[in-house]
């Protein structure tokens, strides 16, 4: 599903998918009763397996930012409808033991979590949301690739949206790139916006 949010000149545009991908969970584990993580900055993770994921597209005209946030769930696919490639990183809601989820139930609790957010959409988390997205943290006190490349312990967000990463010199911010767990052999691999 995609949704069209409209905000104040975002000052965090980072923050949109992250929230995104809460709404997602929240409203996943609602409808399900499953346990989802998050990998950042847009991977929705069941049992260490992409479940879907969130992808935001931002443009700001004066003061209004408009952000089309699209939510994907692989809801009803079983093991053969995966390809050889993906079939052992993907999973469905029905392979994680919600085969019988009505689609425009799951997108109507996403779309309630997602309203929630109202003009917070793109602004800087506070300390109450970054603790909500560590208790999802699929990534958190992991060894990490950036771009295939070792990048150190992965440390939570900034509230901006943007991966920390505690590397032998102190803490540094990952902005953008494909990240894994070190030793991961995930195959689909999101780029961050």
């Amino acid at each position: 599903m995609s949704v069209l949010l409209r905000t104040e000149a975002a000052a965090a545009p980072g923050t949109a998918p992250i929230r995104v991908g809460l709404a997602a969970a929240g409203a996943i584990e609602a409808v399900c009763g499953i346990a989802v993580q998050l990998k950042w900055p847009n991977d929705l993770i069941v049992d260490g397996r992409k479940l879907g994921g969130v992808l935001c597209e931002a443009s700001t005209t004066g003061s209004t930012t408009s952000i089309v946030a699209g939510v994907g769930i692989n809801v009803a696919q079983r093991e053969d409808d995966f390809s050889e490639e993906i079939r052992r990183t993907a999973t469905s809601l029905w392979l994680a033991g919600c085969p019988d989820v009505r689609r425009a139930t799951l997108a109507g609790q996403v779309l309630q979590r997602l309203l929630a957010f109202d003009e917070r959409i793109a602004r800087p988390m506070d300390a109450g949301e970054l603790a909500g997205y560590a208790a999802r943290d699929a990534l958190l006190g992991h060894p990490i690739l950036v771009d295939d490349r070792p990048a150190g312990i992965a440390a939570g967000l900034t509230p901006q949206g943007e991966l920390r990463v505690r590397t032998d010199a102190g803490i540094a911010t990952v902005h953008t790139g494909r990240v894994r767990i070190a030793g991961s052999r995930a195959v689909a691999q999101e780029r961050a916006p």
